[in-house]
């Protein structure tokens, strides 16, 4: 059963999913409580954004094992594709319960309540992120992002500074920080900002609308 479910998890890594998802069946028509393969079988799903079945995979698992943090956390991911924020933020608190070293948890959860305006609150789950990987640019950007929208234009470009810093190929920071900078008229600044988004993806719609407003 574990070598079906690491062969699934390898074509899962392979963006193939349909394939991942025939070899995560088998392992569990070998062992039938094997909840790791529940869990994998709907994270495929998830991919391919069938969120309720996926959901269901999900619930099958944590039935089988209660402490799956990770099945939680992206439990919480498929609820939160579905605009359901309050019930993927519990998911996303049962996930850092129980493996509170679970950084991309904090920053969903983050997201979460984010979607729900309550911007104090996310700033603290992407801080909290950063702390138990301070690697994880994606949760500086957000930190960032979240200080912008609280017209904390300065705060916010230190955190975008932190992500690229750790993290230089990420388009959408650059966008950010850029667009922090038009916000505070700094319009010379925002476009080498817009410039170097661009450069990483030259086909960013948003980039390219942000970086118009500021000529």
């Amino acid at each position: 059963a574990v070598a079906s479910s690491n062969w699934g998890y390898a074509l899962y890594a392979q963006n193939k999913y349909e394939d991942a998802i025939a070899k995560f069946r088998k392992a569990i028509e070998l062992d039938p409580k094997f909840a790791a393969a529940y869990s994998n079988w709907a994270s495929a799903l998830y991919a391919q954004n069938k969120c309720d079945e996926a959901i269901a995979k999900f619930k099958e698992a944590t039935g089988l094992d209660p402490k799956l943090a990770m099945a939680y956390s992206n439990w919480g991911s498929a609820l939160y594709s579905q605009n359901k924020y309050e019930e993927a933020a519990a998911k996303f608190q049962k996930a850092t319960d129980l493996d509170p070293k679970l950084a991309l948890a904090y920053n969903n959860w983050g997201y979460a309540l984010f979607a729900q305006r309550k911007y104090g609150e996310a700033i603290a789950k992407f801080q909290k992120a950063t702390e138990v990987d301070p690697t994880l640019a994606l949760a500086y950007n957000n930190w960032g992002f979240s200080l912008s929208f609280q017209s904390k234009y300065d705060e916010a470009i230190t955190k975008y500074q932190k992500a690229t810093d750790v993290d230089p190929t990420l388009a959408l920071v650059y966008n950010n920080w850029g667009l922090a900078l038009s916000l505070q008229k700094k319009y010379d600044k925002a476009l080498a900002e817009f410039q170097k988004a661009i450069s990483l993806d030259p086909k960013s719609p948003v980039t390219y609308r942000n970086w118009g407003d500021a000529l």
